[in-house]
């Protein structure tokens, strides 16, 4: 657990960068507090041992089959070798750097480390791209196969699309309508009240002249 003095210090530190610079900096307690801040370290320290682990384990297995067993040396499985061998330089060389980084609060690795995990990530990411589409041109059937889901699902969602759209059109027709009747009826209504009137002012005019003569 972090002690009482990390927070103090922290809060020192603080003051005295806004006296001298006159901005606020990010309050940063350390990599103890965070450490002791159980509901944050656990879970991210777990998240990155098991990504470790289970990357570790999975890719070398993988690149062991494949360089032991004879029957798995084809092309597609050299490839996937590759594959895993690029994933595996990730698991093994920047996951735990990125996990020493999530509780610094700078670099504190040195140069080099910073300029060759991200050359490997790098590396890693094209090396990855680039063995996935060998693998796709190796398999042409695959390409075509999934070129030909991904159009369904563009014209599935097309045609959803218009449908909705007629829908809405549709209802904005009708209630459009609906306003039209209504404004028709009041009007009429409107016209017969005025009229009705009309009629029982001449009503009252004319029962009114006799006995005005």
């Amino acid at each position: 657990m972090a002690a009482p003095g990390d927070f103090e210090s922290a809060e020192t530190n603080v003051s005295n960068s806004t006296e001298s610079n006159g901005t606020v900096p990010e309050p940063y307690v350390g990599a103890a507090a965070i450490l002791g801040n159980l509901p944050v370290s656990v879970p991210t320290i777990l998240t990155y041992a098991v990504c470790f682990l289970l990357g570790t384990v999975g890719n070398v297995l993988v690149v062991f089959s494949v360089a032991r067993f004879r029957r798995l040396r084809s092309t597609t499985n050299y490839l996937l070798g590759n594959l895993a061998t690029a994933d595996l330089l990730i698991v093994a060389l920047c996951v735990p750097v990125k996990a020493a980084e999530f509780f610094l609060p700078s670099w504190e690795l040195g140069g080099f480390l910073c300029k060759a995990t991200a050359l490997l990530q790098f590396l890693s990411v094209i090396c990855s791209v680039l063995t996935l589409t060998c693998i796709s041109i190796e398999r042409p059937h695959v390409i075509i196969i999934i070129a030909i889901i991904v159009i369904i699902v563009i014209i599935i969602i097309v045609v959803i699309i218009i449908i909705i759209i007629i829908i809405i059109i549709i209802i904005i027709i009708i209630i459009i309508i609906i306003i039209i009747i209504i404004i028709i009826i009041i009007t009429m209504m409107s016209l017969v009240i005025v009229e009705n009137d009309e009629q029982t002012t001449t009503t009252t005019n004319f029962d009114n002249e006799p006995n005005a003569l």
